[in-house]
């Protein structure tokens, strides 16, 4: 790494400690100089020893896979250029050995020098390897789910036409017997009057005497046992399904469940929990749900499983007989614990923030916020944060505007321009006053716009700048009472003087500094 003080590289063995402990890798890039903070401990999970690989900005690049490298310089380079708002990117980086590892790239400004240029650039880098790999196999997953259903619809149109045949080939055979037949109700059995092929769509099961109690039997058998062996291979087929697939009636009772299913609720088999009131796969209220939507046609949900401990993603949709009326639900699930534990980290490092931090939508909702925003109100949870955050904020702030209405103006600002900064004074709820400043960020979450608000608590400074303006003020009184000539020339102008020596030598603060002496002496 490199560092230009004690003080940066006591900070940049703190970061080293937090990438640890968090397993994230942060860096720091100064564009004017070229300075790049990259700890060892990024080369490593690329597979590099230390020391391998210089931390410059020639070698990070130089690391990007191709494809990626000129999103990533863009990024950049538009960062550096004075680009407020945040980048997020999806970068494939290259190990020493092995394929391409999957990274999330993310960074933004966060220091300008007094002409307004960015002189610094910072960020973190997060392995998400796992979760690509999760989201690869899931769509193997779901490609080979959809070929099975596609194979699934074409035995069942098969096994429909098959079933009509038998059925047909039925009706054939019952009307062909002559009334002594067992089955006319004759009650005395009739002599053979001929033989008759048992067909199965293309298929002979044989030859069968017509007048024959015990013949007529052991075809039917031969083809209930077809119908079995044929359902079996039906059922192994959804058994087969990685996913677990559970069906209940209209009256919540298990009417099926494959393999996993019955694993995840606990069942050694299907007759175990078939007729039962279907119980769900996770506790109502354990405060961990994710996302719920009612039962309807495609409906999809998130949810933890407390038994297991892991998540499940999976779909709801209805079940129709064939007179159209429902008859149940079908319910579809994936494991997708490894890609909640991916959000999890997220939400760490988020957590891990000192600075308070809020999620805001465009109609001004609070939608999420870290552990530090309920700890700088002094709140005791997310939720009560949430709820009061409006009353912290006085009617007015200190220039007279209004609270409500200034901040709209600076939300919407936001929005447009992607970035805002501006003080803010907020009122505790026991009326102490919270002077803070507050930075707004545009950030692009999937299809929708967000703002991402860091609140930072400023009592401490302004306290400081109290003291130091007191301090000022004192020390202006005793030099303004003190008998002596004490003059402040900046740039060949009076800038500040004693009463005594605007008096003395007849000058006022602004004049030229030529008034001071004659041009004998000036010379």
């Amino acid at each position: 790494m490199k560092a230009s003080s004690s003080e940066e590289l006591r900070r940049f063995d703190a970061l080293e400690i937090l990438e640890d402990r968090l397993g994230l890798f942060l860096w720091d890039w100064h564009p004017s100089t070229g300075d790049l903070f990259l700890g060892e401990g990024f080369f490593a999970l690329l597979g590099y020893a230390p020391g391998e690989l210089s931390p410059t900005e020639q070698t990070w690049t130089g690391l990007i896979h191709p494809e990626d490298r000129r999103t990533v310089v863009q990024a950049r380079e538009a960062a550096a250029a004075g680009e407020r708002a945040p980048y997020d990117l999806e970068v494939r980086m290259r190990r020493r050995e092995g394929p391409y590892l999957w990274l999330r790239d993310m960074g933004r400004p966060v220091e300008w020098d007094v002409r307004g240029r960015v002189s610094r650039v910072a960020g973190c880098i997060v392995d998400i390897s796992a979760r690509k790999a999760s989201e690869r196999e899931l769509s193997g997953l779901l490609d080979t789910v959809a070929s099975q259903n596609e194979a699934l619809a074409d035995t069942i149109r098969e096994r429909t036409v098959l079933l009509r045949d038998i059925q047909q080939r039925l009706e054939e055979i019952l009307a062909g017997t002559d009334e002594a037949s067992p089955f006319s109700g004759a009650g005395t059995p009739a002599t053979a009057s001929g033989n008759a092929c048992v067909w199965v769509g293309q298929e002979c099961l044989g030859s069968l005497e017509l007048t024959s109690t015990t013949a007529f039997t052991h075809s039917l058998n031969e083809i209930f046992t077809l119908i079995t062996e044929r359902m079996w291979w039906y059922k192994s087929i959804i058994d087969s399904i990685p996913f677990t697939i559970s069906v209940t009636d209209t009256e919540g009772r298990w009417s099926y469940l494959n393999t996993s299913a019955l694993e995840v609720v606990g069942a050694r088999s299907l007759s175990e929990v078939l007729g039962t009131k279907a119980q769900p796969w996770w506790t109502e209220g354990d405060g961990r749900e994710l996302l719920f939507q009612d039962a309807d046609a495609g409906s999809v949900f998130t949810r933890h499983h407390p038994l297991l401990n892991r998540f499940f993603q999976g779909q709801t949709s209805s079940l129709y007989d064939k007179a159209g009326n429902q008859a149940g639900f079908i319910d579809v699930m994936q494991d997708v614990t490894k890609i909640h534990e991916a959000d999890e980290r997220i939400h760490i490092v988020l957590d891990a923030t000192p600075l308070a931090c809020n999620f805001w939508d465009a109609s001004g909702r609070i939608l999420d916020c870290n552990s530090a925003a309920p700890a700088l109100f002094r709140l005791k949870s997310k939720e009560e944060y949430r709820k009061r955050f409006a009353e912290f904020s006085p009617e007015c702030q200190p220039d007279g505007q209004r609270s409500a209405d200034l901040f709209a103006r600076y939300h919407a600002a936001a929005f447009e321009e992607g970035y805002q900064r501006f003080e803010w004074l907020y009122r505790l709820a026991d009326g102490t006053p919270l002077p803070a400043e507050v930075t707004l960020l545009r950030v692009q979450y999937g299809a929708e716009r967000l703002l991402v608000s860091y609140i930072r608590d400023l009592t401490e400074l302004k306290a400081k700048e109290a003291e130091v303006d007191k301090e000022r003020r004192l020390l202006v009184q005793v030099m303004q009472s003190s008998p002596v000539c004490f003059v402040i020339l900046v740039d060949g102008v009076i800038r500040f003087a004693t009463t005594y020596t605007l008096n003395f030598f007849d000058v006022n603060l602004g004049d030229p500094a030529a008034k001071f002496y004659t041009d004998d002496l000036a010379r």
